[in-house]
């Protein structure tokens, strides 16, 4: 069975959302998926930029919302498939983009996850807006531990 850990933090600025990214960023490994969601500009890729900090992806790539392209991906140690499913509507629509291609080694992070049916071995973010400039982000990680 899969433990279940929960954190909530708020955050006051697009760089205290980042860094939050940061720090989730640094504690995945190859093979992990990450669920985001939150209303439109709650802050969903402000916080995978801050993913792909944390996994050392390459500076030199700006990390952007891939409404239109559904999938960017990001080179680094641990490379990053970002998906964004806004503008998906089925499960069709999802099998023609290739999110889930077998063999992919690195972490994939999915912005408005809502759409899909997933939640064991991963983890999901939900990030509330406060007000303006505050975010109420919530991380539950339903990975299984390395030992139990």
């Amino acid at each position: 069975m899969t433990k279940e850990t929960v954190s909530t933090v708020t955050t006051t600025s697009p760089d205290e959302t980042r860094g939050e990214g940061e720090k989730l960023g640094r504690t995945l490994k190859p093979g992990d998926i990450v669920l985001v969601d939150g209303e439109l500009g709650s802050g969903k890729t402000v916080f995978t930029q801050g993913i792909a900090r944390g996994l050392e992806v390459d500076k030199s790539t700006p990390v952007r919302s891939p409404t239109y392209t559904i999938i960017h991906e990001y080179k680094g140690p641990v490379p990053v498939r970002h998906a964004d499913l806004y503008r998906i509507d089925s499960a069709d629509d999802l099998d023609t983009v290739g999110l889930f291609d077998a063999g992919y080694e690195g972490v994939t992070v999915i912005e408005w996850a809502d759409k899909l049916e997933i939640g064991a071995g991963c983890v999901k973010v939900e990030l509330k807006e406060v007000s303006d400039n505050s975010r109420e982000i919530t991380i539950t990680d339903l990975r299984k531990p390395l030992h139990p």
